[in-house]
């Protein structure tokens, strides 16, 4: 029988980090930061990237040793030399991107790890009896058998939460657990969470998501700078009360131009057709067009063509059919040059793999698609260092890059600035069309705020902007239209003075026509 909200909140709470400090090479990530978790409540972690959620979290789990500072599971201090440590104390901790074998079925997935009643060999009878039970008292449905690659992301989301119960876990560590969830599958997980803090487990949630927090949360924690500088109630404070005390001041939204009327077409794809590396169909016929001042959303779970979709419009693949057209002129798929310099700017999904080069420093990641122009380069090669480094301070400055010089190594940087840089320097240019995809994945509050304002500013020079985005609030936010795609086709579009956002979500999930 399940404790009573007063009961668990009688207990003593059920993990608490005292004073914890971390630094890195003297940069001191965590400073006397303490936090309590209770029984059965969910703590939200907030704060700016680079304000030390995450570390602390990996102290938590064991990831790092704290440099000072104690950690207590129902009231008894802890030491964790490693991960395994917090798992045998009750702690799971679910990343983003899931670790999962995905060959192998759900049931074989919870086993991994594990250990039978012989030490070295595993009984499957005893593990499915247990996953069994997790599931009937946690409200969790799945198919144990079923092959971990045949799941929705949302399913798979489950498969983290039961392989973490079933490892012992009572403090579960979420981080941003909606990311790839199309709307419908994250009121699932919320439900999932619900059954769990009602049993009495905790959990501790990190999210940029402020409507997800305000929901889902009984207490909020705020960091900046490496400190904790709040600690509220969620039924008794604001997402702007806490917007503000994540960046230390208020936060305005940016102002939303009028949509455009009837503009002429700048970008035209048409019938489209991709594969996947793995030789799969990613693409199957899709077509769209884009207007002069306009924001096009694609919305849509990860994993159906989206982006493949980016690459064929970026350069980077050439597709088995289709054309994509700018100005009427057809492009020369599979050439990124040739792209950039018909007036495309690229905004990739993955910045550090593929949109900068992270041992560069800022100034030569802000000038390397022009490092060859006349205004950057002399007669005989001769770089103009001069005129390269005035230019990227210009930058740093209208972009409000955080940093110590243009000097710095873009590896120093993060996530919020990296692409504040990618932004500059792709906006520089004066773009026709915009593609950008995942603009804002994991950025905070401020810095998703500041590249929305930019892309306003863009669609207001009548810049036609296509945006790919897991975040559908993001998309309704920022778009006139949002095409929904979904195993590769596109399945449904909206104009948006009719957004249907349940409708929306079912097009995602794959389960409306």
């Amino acid at each position: 029988m399940a404790e009573s909200k007063a009961d668990l909140t009688a207990r003593a709470p059920y993990v608490e980090m005292r004073r914890i400090s971390k630094s890195f090479l003297g940069n001191a990530a965590n400073t006397d930061v303490s936090i309590s978790v209770r029984h059965g409540e969910v703590c939200a972690l907030l704060g700016e990237n680079g304000a030390g959620k995450t570390t602390l979290m990996n102290v938590l789990f064991g990831l790092y040793g704290a440099d000072s500072g104690e950690i207590l599971v129902d009231g008894k201090t802890v030491s964790f030399r490693s991960p395994g440590d917090a798992i045998r104390a009750g702690i799971g901790m679910i990343h983003q991107h899931f670790t999962q074998v995905t060959t192998l079925s759900v049931l074989h997935n919870l086993m991994i790890g594990s250990r039978g009643r012989f030490r070295f060999l595993l009984d499957r009878k005893a593990a499915e009896k247990k996953a069994r039970e997790l599931m009937d008292r946690y409200g969790i449905e799945l198919d144990l058998s079923a092959r971990v690659s045949t799941l929705s992301v949302g399913q798979r989301q489950k498969v983290e939460i039961l392989k973490a119960l079933f490892r012992g876990a009572g403090i579960l560590i979420m981080d941003e657990p909606t990311a790839v969830l199309a709307p419908q599958e994250a009121e699932t997980l919320f439900d999932t969470l619900r059954g769990l803090v009602r049993t009495g487990a905790s959990v501790i949630l990190i999210s940029h998501k402020m409507k997800e927090i305000m929901r889902a949360s009984d207490r909020v924690y705020v960091l900046r700078h490496g400190k904790l500088v709040a600690e509220r109630a969620t039924s008794e404070t604001t997402p702007e009360e806490l917007a503000e005390l994540m960046i230390g001041q208020p936060l305005s939204k940016p102002p939303r131009p009028a949509t455009p009327s009837g503009g002429e077409v700048v970008l035209r794809a048409e019938n489209l057709r991709a594969r996947k590396r793995t030789g799969k169909p990613a693409l199957d016929g899709v077509s769209f067009s884009i207007a002069k001042g306009e924001i096009l959303g694609i919305a849509g779970v990860s994993g159906n063509g989206q982006t493949e979709l980016c690459d064929v419009l970026f350069g980077m693949a050439v597709p088995d059919e289709g054309t994509v057209s700018l100005c009427g002129d057809s492009l020369s798929l599979g050439a990124p040059l040739g792209m950039i310099r018909s007036g495309m700017a690229r905004i990739p999904e993955d910045r550090i793999g593929t949109g900068l080069l992270m041992d560069l420093s800022i100034e030569d990641n802000m000038v390397l698609p022009r490092i060859g122009s006349g205004e950057f380069c002399g007669k005989f090669g001769v770089m103009r260092k001069k005129k390269i480094a005035s230019y990227a301070d210009g930058l740093i400055e209208k972009y409000s890059v955080k940093a110590t010089g243009r000097l710095s190594v873009a590896r120093s940087l993060s996530g919020g600035n990296l692409q504040k840089i990618l932004l500059s320097r792709e906006l520089q240019s004066a773009p026709r069309v915009i593609v950008a995809s995942q603009p804002t994945r994991g950025l905070d509050i401020g810095a998703i705020q500041f590249i929305h304002s930019r892309l306003f500013e863009e669609r207001a020079r009548g810049v036609a902007i296509v945006i790919v985005s897991d975040d559908l609030d993001e998309l309704l936010d920022l778009s006139d239209r949002v095409a929904v795609i979904s195993g590769g086709k596109i399945v449904g579009e909206q104009s948006r003075e009719n957004f249907d956002r349940n409708r929306i979500g079912l097009w995602m999930s794959g389960v409306a026509s």
